[in-house]
């Protein structure tokens, strides 16, 4: 696993911070040092930190979230971090073992903030491979929270208590940053309520509720807007799945006027296939589990990823 340039230029800090409590609050000249494991926690830390944190995101750009391992550098860093932010639930196993095993970071499980949806699969009598044999190994939930941004919300509020209780000095600094995120993640809700949400009294706003996705890590935004989700997979976007699953879903598509939405960093080769049997349109969604090279260089954030999903679902949807 490559590790990232952030990484990189964090391994002077890491190595000059002696402990935990030392860096952030006996010298108000070192920024805390965060760990975050992916990139919308990693958004939010730099975003209600600012100048005064230094993040180290542990899902290299591009990279599949699920799978990653931590090299012994990375490791070595999260044991001279600060406060480490993280998905438990064995959404990362990998690196969820690495940060619970630590003795000196303070560690903040972002779940804990959030309410979690079952991990309900699209087919549950009629998977192919078990995660035993190769799958993701996930929990009873679906790990993909960040995609209702009034999740970021929550989560952004427990970011900013805990920077304050590492740096006191700076707390009235945590919270305004995080006001004003806060404020951006409020109308980028506002914004997905009245682009594809269906909890109004106008029932013909969009010409169908069901968006048709390569694997289930769309179930908060779905929810979220009142909105059916039907993916080909489910929460494991590589999942095997069985010829009668695809059988019936071809069964349920053909002729429909439908887009299947694929994922842009985790392109489902199954619903790719049932796609072209089916002669429907296809595009992508950002999962944002993490940003491409690409988008960071160009400046992409959460939410104007988002809003990017949000106007795609609105037009396979036919809204107005």
């Amino acid at each position: 696993m490559r590790i990232t340039a952030s990484l990189a230029a964090l391994a002077f800090v890491a190595t000059a911070v002696s402990s935990c409590s030392t860096a952030s609050s006996n010298s108000s000249d070192e920024r805390i040092v965060v760990a975050a494991s992916l990139f919308p926690i990693a958004e939010i830390v730099t975003r209600v930190g600012g100048d005064l944190v230094e993040v180290v995101t542990l899902t290299p750009p591009g990279s599949d979230a699920h799978d990653v391992e931590l090299t012994a550098k990375q490791i070595e860093k999260l044991g001279n971090s600060d406060v480490v932010f993280y998905f438990g639930d064995d959404f990362q196993p990998g690196a969820q073992k690495a940060i619970e095993s630590l003795d000196t970071a303070k560690v903040v499980d972002l779940f804990d903030d959030v309410e979690l949806l079952d991990a309900v699969l699209a087919h549950d009598d009629d998977r192919g491979e078990s995660e035993e044999d190769g799958g993701h190994s996930h929990g009873e939930h679906d790990p993909h929270v960040w995609l209702d941004p009034a999740n970021m919300v929550a989560m952004t509020n427990r970011v900013v208590d805990s920077l304050s209780d590492i740096s006191p000095d700076n707390a009235d600094v945590f919270a305004a940053n995080g006001d004003a995120y806060v404020s951006e993640l409020t109308q980028l809700g506002e914004f997905l309520d009245s682009s594809i949400g269906q909890q109004t009294t106008d029932t013909t706003r969009c010409s169908s509720t069901t968006v048709y996705t390569a694997h289930q890590g769309f179930t908060y935004l779905a929810h979220r807007a009142g909105l059916e989700l039907v993916p080909v997979a489910g929460v494991n976007p590589d999942e095997q799945v069985s010829a009668q699953h695809l059988e019936e879903l071809a069964d349920q598509l053909k002729g429909r006027n439908i887009t299947i939405f694929f994922e842009s960093l985790i392109p489902s080769s199954t619903a790719r296939t049932l796609a072209d049997e089916l002669n429907v349109r296809t595009d992508t969604l950002n999962p944002l589990e993490g940003l491409s090279r690409a988008d960071i260089d160009a400046g992409v954030t959460y939410v104007s990823a988002q809003r990017e999903n949000i106007e795609k679902i609105s037009v396979a949807l036919g809204c107005s």
